[in-house]
């Protein structure tokens, strides 16, 4: 297969495995705690819910059926998929069981019993002997007469390991036997892909046949039953003509010159399926050109160098098809994981963002924190569904507008509809609803059967116009939505000032941006959100229609009508269509459309008051428990937490980003920053010069610090005056590369230090005193003001490096060390050191000969044992120098 589907899921599989192990170290570090707290009560980090959430998502993810007609190609398309003769192939009806291909370093092959234990004795090596490998497989697959109605048998699953390089990062590939070749083996292969949750679904379609109308019932079955499976099309043997039969057989792979006959035009069999896929309303042009492919695999076998074989380039689009596919639905399910994992972090750093002695106090500023986040998050959710109920009416008009068209596209064009009589009759006789009340003593009238296939025919169209029709519209109307809520969403993430309460609500409700720059983002922030409604609405919208219709009643009623009425059969099955397009009302699927972005936003509701009670009972066990054990084990919890939680991110950042490629060292190789080569476009550097990337590996003593830090630069509210940070990748556990906007220099390196140019000194000053009083706002104190942590940008002006900060949360009298390292920043200016000077001791040092009388007295504030100046006054006063 191509290189980008592999890569793909080896990318999926490294970041699979991390995620793996931080779900690991979450729940060893749940066990630490219980011991080092001495709690009695057993806390849990992650539940055993969202543990096996995150497990199930990630192990299905990579999982590809392929499925169709008997004798269609499958076998033939995975063999090729694979580059190698894996499932058996034959002209005739073949497999008969399900078969799972996976990766092995020793390649087997073995039965499974329906609950997946393996079949005693089956357990077989696949050796070097071909031939014998591929007649034993051939005893497992095939199954012949009788066998292949025997539930039992049919029920059990072939297992192959095979050593390839596709498969070797938790992909599989699933084959199934053919559809509606009998009921059992339909039964199984439905029951297995729902089980499965298969995300990519490969539909095989003969293009000797065209697109059959049992075909259309598969499809149509597979679009109702998985709203969330993503199908691909595949038009096979495109290259031959129904009269070209006899050269068909897919183990024939001699040149066809042999047969002697001159070559009949061949016909554009994938031209033809596709333009039946849309008359029927299966696909749509847009769609139809990622998701359908007209192949012939045993044309595209024949790739000769200096030759322009335009079936091996159909076959590679195909592929990269499936890649680009399978890439989404990789990064959708690594998304909702990570977002799990989030949730689940969210809650223990918030509660463990305690200082030690303060623990009554900090109960009750906690519960009020939670008793505000609470009021917030109601207001939020009333407005959200204030704004989705104010939207009824647009929805309405788009409803209505997609039932005249369905009306216009079906006035007179229901008599067209080819009805096949022996697939009508066969339908007939599997039909639920007919089986359901005649048993059976089934009705053998030739023209109620034929009109119960056409009734099902018009319902199956009407469905898929009025899907793609109402998706469109949706998508629409939640795009106004978004943009109507997200101004309260601003609104409620500055009032909700704790920045962990803000990415709690951030991440229950899936909006993707961070709340540092919620200000600058638009209503894009809530795609996620957006994109989860969608995927509810599709599901209700199916489930609707579907229960809609009471179509044998309707069938009973019109026939009856026809009898009584002598009308000829094209009336009546106008009469019929003009019945079915009636059912649709307008206003009830208004109804549901809103009801069910309703029930989402409840849904995220409740999940936040959950995630709100659990904090609150943390907090309580936690004060119940002595100080010294809290204190003693506190900053080690918090820095855990924390660097799961960057590394869980860096996941996040990789998938929504993308990847950034590192170029030549800066700053004369101090710090390990590196300007950006190239980086994708997710990230949006527009000017990628205007940015660097710091590299920091797991051997480095700054490693702790950093994951530390980033973790609480991430949440602190965005700002002028602290560096800002993009975002940030770990392609290597032990790697992690930050993103940042580029500084000209650190303030050490300035030359500043000693300096006569008070405008400049001041200017600086300001800057990061500005920047300190952001983060206090967000929360936090900075508690490592080095010179070599402010960053002189191009512009001139100071930025705080929140990379490097050392940073506690803001409780009483906490500022103060801030405002100490203030005064020691305005020292050093003056050729002083104030690396000595400990808060809680007398401020005696001479004023410097170049230090004016005004800025000597705002130091001795800021170094003063007593503080009474704050961060305000430092800020006006500076101000106030600079104007004078």
């Amino acid at each position: 297969m191509a290189d980008f589907v592999a890569d793909a899921l080896h990318n999926f599989y490294n970041k699979a495995t991390t995620l793996f192990e931080i779900v690991g170290e979450t729940k060893n570090l749940e066990t630490n705690i219980q011991k080092l707290l001495e709690l009695e009560t057993p806390l849990q980090l992650i539940k055993d819910a969202d543990r096996d959430k995150i497990e199930k998502k990630l192990k299905n993810a990579a999982v590809i059926g392929v499925i169709g007609e008997r004798n269609c190609g499958k076998s033939s398309l995975i063999n090729a998929l694979l580059d190698c003769k894996v499932v058996p192939q034959s002209s005739m009806t073949c497999t008969s069981r399900i078969v799972q291909i996976k990766y092995s370093e020793n390649p087997y092959m073995c039965l499974l019993d329906s609950s997946g234990e393996e079949e005693k004795s089956s357990l077989t090596s696949i050796s070097g002997d071909s031939k014998e490998s591929n007649r034993i497989l051939k005893g497992l697959v095939v199954l012949k007469g009788d066998d292949r109605h025997d539930e039992d048998l049919v029920s059990q699953v072939v297992e192959i390991g095979l050593k390839h390089n596709l498969l070797q990062y938790g992909a599989e590939i699933v084959d199934s036997p053919g559809r509606n070749e009998n009921k059992t083996l339909d039964k199984v292969v439905d029951g297995f892909v729902s089980q499965k949750a298969i995300p990519v679904l490969i539909y095989v379609i003969d293009g000797k046949m065209y697109l059959r109308p049992a075909d259309r019932a598969t499809i149509q079955y597979y679009k109702e039953h998985c709203p969330s499976t993503q199908l691909l099309y595949v038009c096979s043997k495109v290259d031959m003509d129904m009269k070209a039969k006899a050269m068909d057989d897919p183990s024939d792979d001699e040149d066809d010159e042999e047969d002697g006959k001159p070559s009949e035009p061949i016909i554009d069999k994938g031209a033809q399926v596709l333009k039946q896929l849309q008359e029927y309303r299966l696909l749509d042009d847009q769609s139809s050109r990622e998701t359908y492919h007209a192949l012939s695999v045993k044309e595209a076998k024949k790739d000769k160098p200096g030759t322009d074989n335009h079936f091996v380039k159909d076959f590679q689009t195909f592929q990269q098809s499936l890649g680009s596919c399978l890439k989404k639905c990789l990064n959708d399910s690594m998304l909702d994981a990570v977002q799990t994992l989030t949730n689940c972090h969210a809650n223990w750093l918030y509660v463990f963002n305690i200082k030690q002695g303060d623990i009554g106090k900090e109960g009750e500023e906690m519960e009020e924190a939670l008793q505000t986040a609470r009021r917030l998050e109601k207001k939020l959710f009333s407005k959200l569904v204030e704004v989705l109920d104010s939207k009824k009416q647009k929805v309405k008009t788009f409803i209505d507008t997609a039932l005249q068209d369905v009306s216009k596209d079906l006035k007179g064009g229901s008599e067209k509809m080819e009805i096949q009589e022996v697939f009508a009759y066969n339908g007939y006789l599997s039909s639920s609803d007919v089986l359901q009340k005649y048993g059976s003593k089934l009705p053998r009238d030739k023209e109620f059967y034929r009109l119960h296939a056409l009734a099902y025919e018009v319902r199956n169209y009407i469905i898929n116009t009025m899907m793609s029709k109402v998706q469109n519209g949706v998508s629409d109307f939640l795009d106004d939505v978004a943009g109507d809520v997200w101004p309260i969403v601003i609104e409620t993430l500055e009032v909700l000032d704790n920045p962990i309460l803000q990415k709690n609500l951030q991440s229950v409700y899936q909006f993707t941006g961070s709340n540092t720059d919620h200000r600058e983002q638009t209503y894009k922030s809530l795609t996620r959100l957006v994109n989860s409604m969608l995927t509810a609405v599709k599901e209700a919208i199916t489930n609707k229609l579907h229960k809609t219709y009471g179509v044998l009643v309707m069938v009973e009623t019109s026939l009856q009508v026809h009898k009584k009425m002598r009308k000829k059969e094209e009336q009546w099955q106008n009469q019929l269509t003009t019945d079915l397009l009636s059912k649709l009302n307008a206003s009830k699927l208004m109804t549901s459309i809103v009801t069910v972005c309703m029930n989402k936003m409840e849904e995220s509701h409740s999940l936040f008051a959950a995630s709100l009670r659990e904090m609150d009972i943390l907090k309580n066990q936690l004060q119940e428990q002595r100080r010294e054990h809290l204190g003693t084990v506190q900053s080690t919890i918090r820095y855990q937490l924390a660097a799961l939680d960057v590394r869980n991110r860096a996941i996040e950042y990789e998938i929504t980003k993308g990847l950034v490629t590192v170029g030549d060292q800066l700053y004369d190789g101090v710090g390990n920053v590196h300007r950006i080569e190239h980086a994708d476009h997710q990230w949006e550097l527009q000017h990628p010069e205007q940015y660097v990337v710091t590299v920091v590996e797991k051997k480095d003593t700054s490693w702790e610090r950093m994951l530390c830090s980033l973790h609480y630069a991430s949440i602190c509210k965005q700002s002028e005056h602290l560096l800002q940070i993009k975002g940030w990748i770990m392609q290597q556990s032990d790697v992690l590369h930050i993103v940042t906007e580029k500084w000209d220099s650190t303030l050490d390196k300035s030359g500043m230090c000693g300096m006569t140019h008070q405008d400049q000194e001041i200017q600086v000053a300001l800057d990061v005193t500005m920047g300190i009083q952001d983060m206090h706002q967000s929360g936090f104190i900075y508690n490592n003001l080095e010179v070599e942590n402010i960053l002189l940008m191009p512009n001139g002006r100071a930025k705080i490096n929140t990379c490097r900060g050392k940073f506690e949360v803001l409780r009483e009298k906490a500022a103060n060390v801030d405002i100490h390292q203030i005064g020691g920043l305005l020292l050093w200016f003056h050729g002083a050191r104030s690396d000595q000077i400990s808060p809680e001791s007398t401020f005696r040092v001479n004023r410097p000969h170049t230090c004016n009388a005004r800025i000597w007295k705002l130091i001795e504030k800021c170094m003063a044992k007593h503080k009474t100046i704050t961060i305000s006054d430092i800020i006006r006063e500076l101000q106030s120098i600079i104007r004078a």
